[in-house]
């Protein structure tokens, strides 16, 4: 049988160690937090995969459009309109699955909503900023909003 001798660890290396490991864990918890605040217009619970969106100003026109490979949960956008009252036209594009759409304003108040949508188009009133909440079910698809001014 053999006998392994334990190598006791120097008390230096013990504290490099330790400030190693430390310094490391601050580090990814510093890049998650900037990624988090970063991207603070767009939250996310549950899975959303290969996200894209596009966001393009001209005068007081605006248009923004979105898609996703899968959204199953619920995925919020701000929507920040030029001039306010702002008629925008809402389409939904679905390929597969089903998701729902509530906008409401900065104070909470419901401004549009809409069950279960496979494809549509709604003309919404934004009166000042707004968050859209899209609720996914294994949803494949797109949206996009145009300023109809």
């Amino acid at each position: 049988m053999k006998v392994v001798k334990e190598i006791p660890i120097a008390p230096h290396r013990a504290k490099v160690i330790a400030i190693t490991f430390v310094t490391v864990l601050l580090l990814v918890l510093g890049v998650m937090f900037a990624i988090i605040f970063l991207s603070a217009d767009t939250v996310s619970t549950g899975v959303c995969i290969g996200y894209h969106e596009t966001s393009h100003y001209q005068g007081d026109s605006h248009t923004f459009k979105g898609g996703y490979k899968k959204l199953n949960g619920i995925k919020t956008e701000h929507i920040d309109p030029v001039r306010s009252p702002a008629v925008y036209l809402m389409e939904i594009e679905t390929v597969s699955g089903s998701v729902s759409v509530e906008i409401k304003d900065e104070q909470g108040h419901l401004i549009f909503e809409e069950k279960d949508i496979q494809n549509g188009s709604f003309e919404v009133i934004l009166d000042g900023p707004s968050v859209v909440t899209f609720t996914g079910n294994e949803h494949k698809g797109s949206f996009s909003f145009t300023s109809m001014d």
